[in-house]
């Protein structure tokens, strides 16, 4: 009977397998394993989305009248794993509340974290990952899974490990060896990302995906005429907005500012949701001076990804281009401090090292002091900044005139910001 072969499957934790048993008109979109939901096929900021639902509503509806009679819990966990490949994974966690299977609320609430771009379900999904590598063992898909949430809580290294572990057991998972690279990537560590993806590509040759990731990894690593070469030989095999946008990157790095900007309106034409697209268009507008238009674009970056950091720290010099320090502040303290590498400097258009732009930008702050003394929020700014820097002493001395202002808000945020300046001081 498929029913009780599919219970002795789910009591092996073998739910897609259950799940082919008993949706056999379904079986060919049912997946070996739940690891392609939060596996690495290829950077997700280039291909734009997760992957495609496996199952429908007509596919969950006959999968309940398939499990009728079956014991409880196994009915839950295979309800939760329908809902899972659905696509509905805050429907599989409260599913799995009366039914416990670690693994499973682990994928489950990882895939929630996925889905609403929240962090809040990550802290229980990692001691859900933990009890399911105690339970289940070194399995390739728990500690893919473990590792993924690790990597998600910026624990690099120990996601990292996990991910190694998986491919020490088997050399040749090239998904695995993706995300190793794309791991490295995040930790700044560009060659040995590079050695990575040259495994990747023996085994896959050069899909579009490959030679885009390879093309970043090449622009990352000082080498924008390569990776130029690169992002034309996906470009030609893929028309995407996300491949235009980061050509568009490597042409602004070789100063082909008319080119970059030509790329980045055909994305925004053909992707109008890529954040990474107008948080570019939005710089670029603000090295020809046009702070509003500048604003408008980044604006938009700001809201479609609010996880990108640096379109809130342009969008505050474009706020403070305007006039507008209130609001810069607000956008400078969620960035700080500046993302490394280099920076370009509207003012002169060229590129800078983060230390020459920060330079340049307090320098541009001291005229703003100089021109307004008493301004407080140009001094609430530039305190903030200096405190960021480590230099509590020179932050004092903008924090306290602008603590001593009538406007409600910018002096409890000075108070805040002399209190923590204070603090350090003493520490010192």
């Amino acid at each position: 009977m498929p029913l009780a072969r599919a219970v002795a499957r789910a009591g092996g934790s073998d739910f897609c397998g259950a799940l082919r048993l008993l949706l056999p008109r379904a079986a060919k979109r049912i997946p070996q394993d739940l690891t392609g939901l939060y596996g690495f096929v290829a950077d997700q900021d280039l291909l734009a989305g997760p992957p495609p639902a496996a199952l429908t509503p007509r596919d969950l509806s006959a999968l309940r009248g398939a499990l009728k009679g079956a014991p409880a819990k196994t009915r839950a966990q295979l309800l939760a794993t329908g809902d899972i490949l659905a696509g509905r994974p805050a429907a599989a966690v409260k599913r799995l509340d009366g039914a416990r299977h670690d693994y499973l609320r682990a994928a489950a609430l990882w895939l929630v974290a996925d889905k609403t771009r929240s962090r809040a379900p990550l802290a229980a999904a990692l001691k859900a990952a933990r009890r399911a590598v105690k339970q289940l063992g070194p399995r390739r898909d728990v500690l893919l899974l473990r590792g993924q949430i690790l990597l998600e809580l910026e624990r690099n290294d120990a996601g990292l490990a996990d991910l190694r572990r998986v491919l020490r057991a088997d050399p040749k998972d090239w998904r695995t060896r993706l995300g190793v690279a794309e791991t490295l990537t995040d930790m700044y560590r560009y060659r040995p990302a590079l050695a990575e993806l040259a495994r990747v590509e023996r085994a896959r040759g050069r899909p579009w995906w490959l030679l885009a990731q390879r093309a970043r990894l090449k622009g990352f690593c000082g080498k924008p005429q390569l990776a130029l070469a690169d992002f034309d030989a996906a470009l030609a095999k893929e028309r995407r907005g996300s491949l235009l946008a980061w050509r568009a990157e490597v042409l602004r790095a070789l100063g082909r500012l008319e080119e970059a900007r030509a790329d980045l309106d055909e994305a925004a034409r053909l992707d109008p949701v890529y954040a990474f697209t107008f948080e570019l268009r939005g710089r670029l507008r603000l090295i020809a001076g046009d702070a509003a238009g500048a604003r408008a674009d980044l604006d938009r970056a700001c809201r479609l990804g609010p996880s990108h950091t640096m379109a809130f720290a342009w969008r505050g010099e474009a706020l403070w281009k305007l006039g507008r320090a209130r609001e810069a502040l607000a956008d400078f303290t969620r960035v700080a401090p500046l993302d490394p590498g280099s920076l370009w400097n509207p003012g002169t258009g060229r590129v800078e090292s983060r230390a020459d732009r920060e330079a340049t930008f307090h320098a541009e702050l001291a005229a703003g002091v100089r021109a307004r003394p008493g301004d407080p929020w140009t001094r609430l700014v530039r305190g903030f900044l200096l405190l960021e820097k480590g230099r509590p002493a020179e932050a004092l001395e903008d924090l306290v005139v602008a603590a001593a202002t009538t406007d409600a808000a910018a002096r409890e945020r000075a108070l805040a910001l002399r209190k923590t300046a204070l603090s350090r001081l003493g520490a010192a």
